[in-house]
């Protein structure tokens, strides 16, 4: 059975409702159904979503309009995302807004302008990015509080591929604060685990280079993300969190514990679009074994993981996934005794921290250029 939402939730979710029942133009009405039906995809209902979005669509070609077209394609694009990340959302998104021109409909321009900003920044299409992010941006103050926090969110993550951790801490920021005002408890518990995911980044690379930190802390706040979660009436991407956890109890000597999640929850991660961190995450899952002592499996791990490499590569996986995947294994097989392969992955780790800071680079130059560093106010 599907999470019913909690108090907190209704916020939205009642706005909404009040809308739908007060519409009395029947386009207006089905546009703001698809808006709700959204609403239920994020907070991780996608059976209901979907019956409702195949009603409309059911209505689309009864009725045929662009304006309906064009939400429905931008809805049916956060469906694909929200399930896999995958490229197939820009085809939606893209669609969306060829549908938005030919209605004539500036709202849903804006929204997928700044959807196409976000499927850029996670495919990590550095050329797709700045148009469309440039476009909402220049529009901001036009822009309702959704659409904000949609390219606030898309931003911070653009700047953290630049590497430019106080950019993306004033974008994401602000995107917790157009959360806040927008009553979008879903889009609060996204924000705040991006946050978790960048501070568990930066956690995991100063051990990998070193340097550890403590991290108990960072542990309550990857439990916060699942309490906002069951706030919010369910998660669209349950999975994420726990691949977290085992990261920070890889990080605090829990190799057990941390092994236990990441065969449990790397299925799903390796079936659900996480292409690039999976990989990393098999070589996490490699170490741990092979501190435990259980060199066979460890060395099998280690095997599957770096076989991957070279196509996490060519698929353009970020350096810093890159360069914890690389050090990993390196790590993992001289504690297999295989110094051999440990050199040719540290030869590789090189590689990859030299990828790592030209990826840093192009983004951080690109994105300056563009004028994207300033936040503006909510």
């Amino acid at each position: 059975m599907s999470p019913q939402p909690a108090s907190d939730e209704r916020r939205l979710a009642q706005r909404l409702d009040a809308e739908i029942a007060a519409a009395r133009d029947p386009l207006g009405k089905a546009v703001l159904q698809v808006q709700r039906a959204v609403l239920d995809l994020r907070h991780g209902r996608q059976a209901q979503a979907r019956t409702q979005l195949d009603r409309l669509h059911a209505e689309l070609l009864r009725q045929p309009d662009l304006r309906l077209a064009g939400w429905l394609q931008l809805a049916e694009g956060q469906c694909i995302y929200f399930s896999s990340f995958g490229l197939e959302a820009r085809e939606r998104f893209l669609q969306a807004l060829a549908l938005s021109q030919s209605a004539a409909d500036p709202e849903l321009g804006a929204w997928a302008h700044a959807w196409l900003a976000q499927s850029a920044a996670v495919n990590r299409a550095l050329d797709d990015f700045i148009p469309h992010a440039t476009h909402a941006r220049q529009h901001w103050p036009g822009l309702g509080t959704a659409v904000r926090f949609r390219l606030a969110g898309a931003l911070g993550a653009a700047w953290t591929l630049a590497g430019e951790a106080e950019a993306a801490r004033d974008w994401d920021g602000l995107a917790r604060q157009l959360a806040g005002q927008e009553g979008d408890d879903a889009g609060l518990a996204a924000v705040v685990f991006n946050q978790t995911l960048r501070r568990v980044a930066r956690l995991r690379r100063d051990a990998l280079d070193g340097q550890p930190r403590e991290a108990p802390g960072q542990l309550l706040g990857v439990d916060s993300v699942g309490h906002l979660d069951l706030i919010a009436g369910g998660s669209v991407r349950g999975d994420l969190t726990p691949l977290l956890r085992a990261q920070l109890l890889a990080l605090l000597g829990d190799w057990g514990g941390a092994a236990t999640l990441l065969e449990a929850q790397l299925p799903g991660a390796l079936a659900g679009g996480l292409r690039q961190v999976a990989p990393s995450l098999l070589a996490e899952l490699a170490w741990c074994r092979a501190r435990l002592g259980e060199q066979a499996k460890a060395r099998r791990v280690a095997d599957w993981a770096a076989s991957l490499a070279p196509v996490v590569t060519e698929l353009g996986a970020d350096g810093d996934e890159l360069v914890a995947m690389q050090q990993r294994l390196a790590q993992a097989y001289e504690l297999l005794g295989d110094e051999h392969a440990a050199a040719r992955h540290r030869e590789a780790l090189t590689q990859a921290e030299s990828l790592e800071r030209h990826q840093h680079q192009q983004w951080s130059a690109a994105l300056q250029a563009a004028g994207l560093r300033q936040v503006p106010r909510p």
